[in-house]
């Protein structure tokens, strides 16, 4: 990665996506796309059941909590982390840190935390949703970071409301696992080898351990949280994947149930390829793990300024967003043992 550059070069090309899938269809996840995993939709007892699950006071309580000046090494950012693991530990999820120091521009000496949570730690491959939890430094200590604030949220609101429907999960050889990223907002020249800290550090313990060969899919939440948000598949070996959400997302408004007359669409048949190297997914994707980037198109002018606060989220799409991201995890997790 080093010399890489953070300039993004999108690539807007036309794709030919079938929405409503078969219900009997593989799809490559996997190191190298070498595992073959079967697509069966829900039944309509099941989506609807799931669909309809939600807490929308606990997922506001949890963005309050998170919503702190959470620099790297500061009791700001001990604080969520504590939460954050507390949170998933009282749930009954194996909660460990991936732990290490990196000396770093300005803070010097920085002991960074990876958060890893497995449903069930002795699975053998796991669908992996991803965001980072750390706040971008300044020197006033003051800038929030809702929009990086809202997926880590989003990810403790899924693990609450899926809690009953998650359970036949802590034993089948196949299951969830959630990973909040440390040391992507230091204030560094972002062109180092070893950036992001956290992902990188984590990508490579993996790869040297076996541990990314039992990564199905890495979905990675990035920016979540304004008005206007819309997803793109990025990567064509994941695009297949991506189709599911917009399939996902069409049966739920088929059924009448987005509460509005013209709701909002979210995920788009579009493909756009990019070049982020300084994001959470990239490292694994360079170990060649599947990724799905839920990242908005273009940034949200907000982020990463003092106007990034509570103020801009909009809990209805958020809300919205997490369904249709809890609907996914409970097909694939579902498809997985309905073979």
């Amino acid at each position: 990665m080093a010399g890489s550059s953070n300039f993004i070069t999108f690539f807007v090309v036309s794709i030919s996506v079938c929405v409503k899938q078969h219900l009997c269809v593989e799809y490559p996840v996997g190191l190298d796309c070498k595992i073959m995993h079967p697509v069966k939709e829900l039944s309509r007892e099941e989506f609807l059941k799931y669909g309809k699950l939600k807490d929308v006071e606990h997922l506001r309580k949890a963005v309050e909590n998170i919503l702190i000046p959470r620099v790297a090494g500061t009791s700001g950012h001990t604080r969520v982390r504590n939460y954050i693991s507390g949170s998933l530990h009282q749930m009954g999820w194996s909660v460990q840190y991936d732990a290490f120091y990196a000396t770093v521009h300005i803070l010097s000496n920085v002991h960074f935390h990876n958060v890893i949570a497995k449903l069930n730690p002795k699975a053998k491959r796991f669908l992996v949703l991803t965001c980072h939890y750390d706040s971008q430094y300044s020197k006033s200590n003051t800038l929030l970071g809702a929009l990086d604030a809202v997926p880590c949220a989003m990810l403790l609101n899924m693990a609450r409301v899926l809690q009953a429907a998650l359970e036949p999960f802590r034993k089948t050889e196949l299951s969830l696992m959630f990973i909040f990223f440390d040391g992507r907002e230091p204030p560094e020249n972002r062109n180092v080898d070893n950036f992001p800290y956290g992902a990188c550090h984590l990508a490579n313990l993996w790869r040297e351990d076996g541990t990314l060969n039992k990564l199905d899919i890495l979905v990675a939440l990035d920016m979540i949280g304004s008005a206007g948000t819309t997803f793109k598949s990025s990567f064509a070996n994941t695009e297949a994947w991506f189709s599911r959400f917009i399939a996902l997302e069409e049966r739920w408004s088929d059924a009448n149930k987005l509460g509005c007359t013209n709701p909002r669409r979210y995920f788009e048949t579009e493909l756009i390829r990019s070049r982020d190297f300084k994001r959470d997914h990239m490292p694994f994707l360079q170990q060649n793990v599947p990724i799905l980037h839920l990242t908005p198109k273009i940034h949200p002018p907000v982020w990463h300024t003092k106007e990034d606060n509570g103020s801009i989220i909009d809990h209805d799409a958020t809300d919205d967003i997490s369904r249709i991201i809890r609907l996914f995890i409970m097909e694939y997790l579902h498809s997985g043992i309905n073979k």
